[in-house]
């Protein structure tokens, strides 16, 4: 099976230059060069780990795939109902990425730069890979072939990485249904109104329908409201492990501090903003 995620690599390069292009042609300032080198960097440490997790993640599904439910053929039923399952799935585990601190731990790499251009999409947390596959292996115990789970969410993955610009505008009726680089505009402000907003990966339809939608209206302000080191890829990478390990290394029962871990991150961020 061919995997879209590696094969795609030459796209993420030719869409990056091409709009480097316009960037400097029109002197639109999309880019800022150390902020787009870290990207780079945080990119190439999740691919060059990704290769070994790709293998993990298709073990652990094929393995959960000996106990499914039903025996679903690879219809083109079966395979819309996949494919509307997985972006069901990257709703959830993209959601719990904003609400929840030990994965924002890992999601706020993504949202730390203050710009928005093709770097960005690919600027991730490498540790995020660990878990990431265990939300979608619930789908092989319902009967989705592994290939077919590892096939969508790769391919939607490049879909994904090209809503990151800021040189397509809306797009009509299509704002309507899917995920656009309008809406993940949103989803990467730092407005008041705009944080976590449009969670979808390749639909906006679960965002309508779980209350979770906004529209681009006023220029989002791109990054998260609190300051982020990002003179380095490590201190990126770490900071805010760094940072939530602290604390729960301060509070000192056992409930409480697994409560921390799960608790959401906007309360943190308003107790330093208070205090």
């Amino acid at each position: 099976m061919l995997d879209v995620g590696y094969i795609s690599i030459p796209v993420f390069i030719l869409v990056m230059l091409l709009e480097v292009f316009i960037n400097q042609k029109e002197s639109l300032l999309l880019y800022e060069r150390n902020d787009s080198l870290m990207n780079l960097l945080t990119g190439l440490g999740m691919l060059l780990f990704g290769i070994l997790l790709k293998f993990v993640a298709l073990f652990f599904f094929q393995w959960v795939y000996q106990f499914r439910i039903f025996e679903l053929e690879n219809t083109i039923w079966v395979c819309i109902a996949a494919l509307f399952a997985c972006d069901l799935v990257f709703y959830i585990f993209h959601a719990l990425g904003h609400v929840c601190r030990i994965f924002w731990a890992n999601h706020i790499v993504h949202h730390s730069s203050k710009y928005y251009n093709y770097t960005v999409g690919i600027r991730n947390h490498f540790m995020h890979l660990t878990y990431r596959f265990l939300f979608w292996s619930p789908l092989c115990l319902i009967g989705f072939n592994p290939f077919l789970i590892i096939f969508i969410d790769n391919s939607t993955s490049l879909y994904q990485f090209l809503l990151h610009t800021q040189l397509i505008g809306k797009l009509g009726p299509l704002e309507w249904i899917l995920n656009t680089p309008s809406h993940h505009r949103v989803h990467h402000g730092s407005n008041k109104q705009y944080i976590d907003k449009n969670f979808g990966g390749l639909f906006i339809i679960y965002d309508k329908l779980f209350g979770t939608f906004c529209e681009e209206q006023e220029k989002p302000v791109y990054g998260i409201t609190t300051e982020v080191d990002n003179r380095s890829p490590v201190k990126i990478v770490f900071q805010e492990y760094t940072e939530l390990f602290r604390e729960v290394k301060k509070t000192n029962a056992f409930f409480p501090k697994v409560k921390l871990l799960f608790s959401n991150p906007c309360n943190s961020q308003a107790e330093k903003t208070n205090g």
